[in-house]
């Protein structure tokens, strides 16, 4: 969604809209809700204050049973759009804080749709778990073990003794 400058106000500009998933770069699959945003901008000179709010469901599963599993999204932000003629042209230069809440735009207008789908990207889990005891799959028949145990058996060796049994499995047949 892109907003020309002088569509805001001196009061401000207050936008609140549901866009389809696929607006930000997502899949249905992944979103099967709308994803709402709440916006309200206010102009300084040349410069943009967006201060908003996010309000979505994400699908995920888990990473541990593969069960799927509702990620609830709420995202309050505030990002400074300044003309690209402010950005600093030194080769070095040093940040501050503050300086990473900076979006340098070129024209007439401002782009929202990157900013809101790097905020939602910025609160997804780097992995999901449906609760935290999550006992996962069995490595051997799949069985969820969050429903019920498997009769496997794990009888894993340690690999760095694996030339000795290895060893000991020759000896036996040649007994034999």
């Amino acid at each position: 969604m892109v907003i020309m400058l002088q569509e805001i106000p001196e009061e401000g500009l207050d936008l609140q809209y549901s866009e389809p998933p696929e607006r930000f770069g997502f899949s249905r699959a992944s979103f099967p809700d709308d994803i709402s945003v709440s916006l309200h901008l206010t102009k300084e000179g040349d410069e943009v204050l967006v201060r908003g709010q996010i309000r979505a469901r994400e699908s995920l599963q888990c990473s541990r049973c593969l069960v799927e599993v509702g990620h609830p999204i709420q995202i309050d932000f505030q990002t400074g759009y300044a003309p690209m003629a402010q950005m600093p042209r030194d080769d070095e230069v040093q940040l501050h804080k503050e300086d990473l809440d900076i979006v340098f735009y070129r024209g007439d207008g401002i782009e929202l749709t990157d900013l809101i789908r790097g905020q939602i990207l910025l609160t997804r889990p780097m992995r999901s778990l449906c609760k935290a005891e999550c006992r996962g799959l069995c490595q051997v028949c799949g069985q969820d073990l969050n429903v019920g145990a498997c009769s496997c058996v794990l009888d894993v060796p340690d690999p760095r003794f694996a030339a000795l049994l290895q060893f000991k499995r020759v000896l036996k047949k040649k007994r034999l």
